[in-house]
């Protein structure tokens, strides 16, 4: 029987995984269809940033799915604890997803100006879920520190 935070990792990898397969789709629909306004280099770090952000949110996504990221001597150094591996899973997702909030913050900026409201309430629910799971990801993460009286 699994735990409520084993729960919680594992429907946190699920969201990340959907979310980064979905940025991938999306821009891969977006370049195929629309013309896009920025210029070559402007959109080749825009790409590269994304899909830095889409790959961070898939990989830690499987991470957390499986509770570690150990098989046969992943992306994480030689002897590593399992415990640590669910620790480099969560931060590369912390990471993922505080891209994700900039991102989505930013795109539906972009949306909002060309009056399309339906693409603002979507990245304004990514936005919720994102920030959801950082608050998540802090609250079970960091080290609980008690409030001492100095002596």
């Amino acid at each position: 029987m699994m735990g409520a935070d084993e729960r919680i990792f594992k429907a946190i990898g699920i969201y990340s995984m959907t979310l980064g397969v979905a940025v991938v789709m999306m821009w891969t629909m977006i370049l195929s269809r629309e013309t896009i306004q920025e210029g070559d280099t402007e959109m080749s770090f825009h790409l590269g940033s994304e899909f830095l952000m889409a790959c961070l949110c898939v990989g830690s996504g499987i991470c957390l799915i499986r509770g570690n990221c150990l098989s046969r001597g992943a992306w994480l150094s030689r002897g590593a604890k399992p415990v640590n591996g669910l620790r480099r899973a969560i931060l590369a997702n912390l990471v993922g997803h505080s891209m994700v909030v900039y991102s989505v913050i930013n795109a539906a900026g972009f949306y909002a100006e060309r009056g399309e409201g339906s693409m603002v309430l979507i990245f304004m629910v990514l936005l919720v879920l994102s920030v959801s799971v950082l608050v998540i990801h802090f609250s079970k993460s960091l080290p609980k520190v008690s409030a001492s009286k100095p002596d």
